[in-house]
């Protein structure tokens, strides 16, 4: 009933459908290697970090897991000093944790890719961590612009964590060629 037209849309919608569930399970299997990713880092620079991700539970469970976690610092063992920006947080919420994070009061800001995406100046941070990747190249290029504004002296790094042999490798090729599409209609 409706033709072959009516079947392709159902059978790329149960694709689609398919992919999303690849993906957050690709997502939620990385928050443990997330957050010892993390703690190296921060042991190893002692440098803010903003780390971006899509699914509430991984971005909690980033946030739970880094809550428990000990660090060396040059001031000793102590908990990392982390904020959070998230869709359905209060305004007031949201701009304390973005005003602490500026001011050098927050070692890691955990951010949802399209809550934090745009309107933001993060540049207390250089460097971003992207534990999942969003559908649109357009996305991920104006979260990673949170760090890289006017304002930024430093040299900024973008790392995006995949999971080898998940989706997450077939997501950032289908990102690059979708990204190298836009970049070839532009000129």
């Amino acid at each position: 009933r409706g033709g072959p037209e009516k079947v392709q849309k159902a059978m790329s919608a149960l694709t689609l459908t398919k992919m999303t569930a690849l993906r957050h399970l690709a997502a939620v299997g990385k928050v443990s290697y997330a957050v010892d990713w993390i703690v190296n880092h921060f042991e190893a620079t002692g440098r803010p970090l903003v780390v971006m991700a899509h699914h509430r539970d991984v971005t909690q469970g980033i946030e739970k897991e880094l809550l428990s976690r000990e660090v060396e610092s040059d001031q000793g063992t102590r908990r990392l000093r982390v904020g959070r920006i998230l869709g359905g947080m209060a305004e007031a919420q949201r701009t304390a944790d973005k005003d602490a994070f500026q001011a050098g009061k927050l070692d890691v800001l955990v951010c949802s890719i399209q809550a934090a995406g745009v309107g933001l100046t993060l540049t207390a941070a250089s460097e971003t961590l992207f534990v999942e990747r969003a559908w649109r190249p357009s996305d991920l290029v104006q979260a990673e612009d949170r760090i890289w504004r006017i304002g930024q002296d430093n040299k900024c790094t973008i790392t995006y964590l995949d999971a080898a042999g998940t989706i997450d490798e077939n997501i950032g090729e289908m990102l690059v060629s979708k990204q190298s599409t836009i970049a070839g209609g532009i000129g």
